[in-house]
């Protein structure tokens, strides 16, 4: 038997109105249908409730509960997991959810509400609030002979803002549901020119500001401002610019209150925040964050050591201690034999004692080793094979002492006191800075490792309130002051490393990995929009053109570029020290000259 239900004014037919439900649960792959009822509901709308569940669990595997609307708070508050029936729009369930729209229970929600056809969708949401960040679908009776029933989409931009309607789909007993796949954000991505607040400090490279006027600062760039300039275009808004009081991203103050940008977007003053953050699980509970932008290494980076003070120990670098002290017990050892054998030589008269003194073998066995020759002397074949060994072993040590050298010459390497956290630990002469009130510092502070937490306690909490205010100015302070490092992502660096005055490098193994993104508060109806146009922009590629075209090249990717000259600074101590074997050359012929005047 066909039962039948008013809607209002309306008579639907009961058969239809669960298949409706069930086409468009099974289209969102619902885990929960939630059958709404005004809180007067009598005996027999109950038990039409309950047709409605035993209809849909005899044809869908889902789980579905009767609710009081009354009883919204004591529904489970899932993201879009759950569908939200109601099936009446009298005048008690349009006052029901007017009250609902004034708290937060609409957001984040998918409803589904059957409208009777005498009403008009616009009349009966004129005093409800529909926020953008939930999907609220109407369905009503249609005239048309093809179609029975029609699904509307309605929500608000603003809350002052006019309703918007569109189009979602149709529903006929011969054809079933026939929809529009159009993903959310999309049919939603026009704010109509809204004005959005935004927090943001100047801090290059992501918010570079050069002027500023009070609290209106103008002419801003950098590389957040490329994101967010593209969003205002895609979504059609604006961005009202402020300025925290205390001129810091923020952190926690304790007693569930946050400073800088953080606090502003927390406390609702602003609506985003303009610079990037990193991702943190103290931060992610207290505000929200928009889909990862980029990750990146976070270094402790250090000045460069003057390569000329070190040119002297590269000269012996490319052997190892061993293979030095192989390299003279194996020229001892060649000149002992070419003695032992000359020795044995003369004894059988096969060679003339004067043919090679001592002091001479000597000097050939060295000189063959810097690869110098000697004038022909007759010698026998025995002391012949001696310097033929000589050469050839002279000749291999030379080629791997050569490309070595060269490569140390050609390529800059580091010969640092420390690679890891826990090596600056022991070696206690670095003074390591963050930036004041930041994602660094915190990190460091609400650590679980120990070795971290030390580092925090011993060489960054005693100079916290002489802090660098910002990124440029923590790295110019690692030019400017001895035994200081600095905190910062490798991302960050390479956009400041032109503004640098000095060579910074960093810490190998001194770095932790994090994820940066922007910050929404958590309660905003226009998270969902954005966090879908970024993820949008980086399915399309326009993440990773951003990233190539704003930072300077990666290392790999300077790699490929033609390699640098050697500078006269890095060979400079070899031509001092060509210099004075010539000076010490000069002298010892004038003191030879002197002793033979006399």
């Amino acid at each position: 038997m066909e039962l039948r239900y008013a809607v209002g004014t309306m008579t639907v037919v009961m058969r239809s109105l669960a298949c409706i439900t069930i086409d468009i649960a099974t289209r969102y792959q619902t885990h929960y249908v939630y059958l709404l009822h005004p809180s007067y509901d009598p005996g027999d709308v109950l038990n039409t409730y309950k047709y409605f569940l035993n209809e849909i669990n005899a044809k869908i595997y889902m789980k579905t509960l009767i609710k009081s609307m009354e009883d919204m708070a004591r529904i489970p508050h899932t993201p879009f997991q759950h569908l939200h029936v109601i099936y009446t729009s009298d005048i008690d369930t349009h006052g029901l959810l007017m009250k609902i729209s004034t708290s937060s229970k609409l957001s984040n929600r998918r409803w589904l509400v059957f409208l009777d056809s005498e009403t008009t969708v616009k009349d009966f949401f004129a005093d409800i609030h529909l926020p953008m960040d939930c999907e609220f679908l109407v369905a009503q009776r249609c005239l048309d002979e093809d179609v029975e029933f029609s699904i509307t989409g309605v929500y608000h931009v603003h809350p002052t803002g006019a309703l918007q309607m569109y189009a979602l789909g149709n529903w006929s007993s011969g054809r079933g549901l026939t929809w529009i796949d159009i993903p959310m954000h999309h049919r939603r991505r026009d704010l109509q020119g809204i004005i959005l607040k935004g927090a943001f400090i100047p801090d290059a490279p992501y918010v570079i500001s050069r002027n500023i006027s009070g609290r209106k600062p103008y002419d801003l760039s950098g590389f957040s401002l490329v994101f967010w300039n593209l969003l205002q275009e895609l979504a059609n808004f604006t961005l009202e610019y402020h300025i925290p009081e205390d001129n810091s991203y923020g952190s926690d103050e304790g007693n569930v209150s946050w400073s800088g940008i953080l606090g502003m977007v927390i406390k609702k003053e602003v609506d985003v925040g303009i610079n990037v953050f990193q991702l943190a699980s103290h931060r992610m509970t207290a505000v929200g964050f928009l889909p990862p932008i980029f990750n990146s290494k976070v270094y402790v980076y250090i000045r460069q050591t003057d390569p000329t003070k070190k040119s002297l120990i590269r000269m012996l670098s490319p052997f190892s201690t061993g293979l030095w002290g192989a390299i003279l017990v194996t020229i001892s050892l060649l000149l002992l034999t070419q003695r032992a054998i000359f020795n044995i030589g003369v004894h059988f008269e096969l060679q003339e004692e004067t043919d090679c003194q001592l002091l001479d073998a000597w000097l050939y066995i060295l000189g063959i080793f810097c690869q110098q020759g000697h004038r022909t002397i007759r010698l026998s074949w025995s002391s012949r094979l001696v310097y033929l060994t000589a050469y050839f072993i002279a000749l291999v040590l030379l080629v791997t002492y050569s490309a070595t050298f060269i490569s140390s010459l050609a390529v800059s390497r580091q010969d640092l006191p420390f690679s890891t956290f826990e090596d600056i630990l022991k070696d206690g002469t670095l003074k390591v800075g963050v930036r004041g009130k930041s994602s660094h510092e915190d990190y460091f502070k609400k650590s679980s490792n120990p070795i971290l937490k030390s580092v925090y306690e011993k060489m960054i909490k005693p100079n916290t309130e002489t802090q660098p205010k910002s990124f440029e100015e923590g790295l110019q302070r690692v030019c400017k002051e001895s035994k200081v490092g600095f905190v910062v992502a490798q991302a960050t660096f390479r956009g400041l490393m032109q503004n640098v005055p000095c060579t910074i490098v960093e810490v190998p193994k001194a770095y932790y990995t994090t994820t940066v993104s922007f910050i929404i508060n958590g309660e905003s109806p226009y998270k969902r929009l954005f966090a879908g146009l970024i993820q949008d922009m980086r399915r399309s590629g326009i993440l990773r053109r951003i990233d190539t075209n704003f930072w300077t090249p990666k290392l790999e990717e300077t790699l490929l570029e033609p390699p640098k000259g050697v500078t006269f600074e890095t060979v400079m101590a070899y031509f001092v020290l060509l210099a004075s074997g010539i000076l010490i050359c000069i002298l010892i012929l004038v003191v030879e000259m002197g002793c033979r005047k006399r």
